[in-house]
């Protein structure tokens, strides 16, 4: 799963331009996880500032549980600089 994953993103990274940004749509769950990770990593390997990844999670009205995830899943890497929240309030969320 990985390997694939990662072998996507390459190609993926081979044709977007080394000083855009990147964006991940992040819960903090595994699926989310693993793409950014990866990514992450390809980065690195490639020479790339990471600093132009970011993840993105929304947030709604302070009290969103995969914000909650999402913060401690970057914490304990020490990544939180990639977390970007996405505040909203509840009445901008039709479900």
């Amino acid at each position: 799963y990985i390997g694939t994953l990662a072998n996507e993103l390459n190609k993926w990274l081979d044709v977007v331009p080394s000083r855009e940004p990147i964006g991940v749509l992040f819960s903090g769950g595994i699926d989310s996880g693993a793409v950014l990770l990866t990514l992450y990593h390809l980065m690195l390997k490639r020479g790339e500032a990471p600093q132009r990844l970011k993840a993105f999670t929304l947030d709604v009205a302070g009290a969103g549980e995969d914000a909650r995830q999402a913060q401690q899943f970057l914490d304990e890497l020490d990544l939180g600089y990639l977390l970007e929240r996405i505040e909203v309030p509840a009445s901008a969320v039709n479900v």
